[in-house]
C-alpha cells in the first residue's frame, strides 16, 4: 500500500511524471521491479494507468479484467464512491467555499500527491469529471473501449474477462488452482468504501479546522495585539 510505505507512493509520482509532464524517464522494467517486485498481483490505480508500460515489462504476465453487468452499472458506481472523495480534495475547485477548504488542508504528502495527479491525468477520471459536471456520458464510451483494448492487446491464452459475480470457478481455472471450499469473498461494496471513505474525510476535516482554527487564532491575537498598541500610543 502506499500510504504504508511512502517511497512507493514517491516512485508512482515518478512515474506519473514521466507519463503525463515528460520529466524524468519512462519507466523500464528494473523501475517497476523496484517498484513492484515484492508483488505476486497488482490491480486497480494507480497500477491500471500504466497497463501499457505494465504488459510490455511483464509480457508472460496474465490478466483479468473484471468487468461489471453493464458500463452504466460501472458509471453509477464511479459517480457514488470515488468521484465525490476526488472532488473534494483532488480536481480543481469549483467554489470559493471549496477554494477555502483547500487552503487549510494538511501538509501534502506523496501519498496525497498521487491522490491529486490521479485525476488531473487519467483519461477515465478527466471524462467522469466532466460527466460530473456537465451531466453527459462521456466515460462510458471510455468503459468500453478499455475493455475492447484490453482484450486486443493481451494474448487470449493470457486474458481472463470474468464478472465477480461468476465466483471462484473461472478464476481458479484460469490460474491452474484448485477451487478453494470457502465462499468467494466480497469486499470493498458502497457500504465498505462510504465507511473507510468517511473515515478519511473525518481525519482531513478535523486536520483543515484545526488548521483553519489556528491561522484564525494567530490572526486575531495579531490584532489584538497591534489595537492594543495603537490605542497604548
Amino acid at each position: 500500500m502506499m500510504n504504508d510505505n511512502p517511497r512507493d507512493a514517491e516512485m508512482w509520482i515518478e512515474a506519473f511524471q514521466a507519463k503525463f509532464e515528460g520529466k524524468g524517464r519512462p519507466f523500464e522494467r528494473k523501475d517497476w521491479d523496484q517498484l513492484l517486485g515484492h508483488c505476486q498481483a497488482v490491480t486497480d490505480t494507480p497500477c491500471a494507468v500504466f497497463y501499457r508500460e505494465l504488459l510490455e515489462a511483464y509480457p508472460d504476465a496474465k490478466v483479468i479484467l473484471t468487468v461489471r453487468d453493464s458500463p452504466q452499472q460501472w458509471w453509477d458506481s464511479q459517480m457514488r464512491t470515488i468521484m465525490p472523495f476526488f472532488e473534494k480534495l483532488s480536481l480543481p475547485p469549483r467554489t470559493w467555499t471549496a477554494s477555502a477548504y483547500r487552503l487549510f488542508m494538511p501538509p501534502e504528502t506523496a501519498f496525497s500527491k498521487v491522490n491529486y495527479m490521479l485525476p488531473r491525468n487519467y483519461e477515465m477520471y478527466k471524462l467522469l469529471a466532466e460527466d460530473m459536471h456537465s451531466g453527459s456520458r462521456k466515460a462510458l464510451g471510455w468503459y468500453e473501449d478499455y475493455c475492447a483494448e484490453i482484450q486486443r492487446i493481451v494474448p487470449k491464452e493470457k486474458l481472463l474477462v470474468m464478472n465477480i459475480k461468476e465466483g471462484w470457478e473461472p478464476l481458479c481455472k484460469f490460474l491452474g488452482d484448485e477451487t478453494p471450499p470457502w465462499a468467494f469473498p466480497a469486499a470493498n461494496s458502497s457500504t465498505d468504501f462510504y465507511h473507510n471513505i468517511g473515515e478519511m474525510n473525518q481525519l482531513i476535516d478535523q486536520g483543515v479546522y484545526w488548521s483553519a482554527a489556528k491561522r484564525i487564532a494567530t490572526v486575531a491575537v495579531l490584532a489584538a495585539a497591534a489595537g492594543l498598541a495603537y490605542l497604548s500610543r
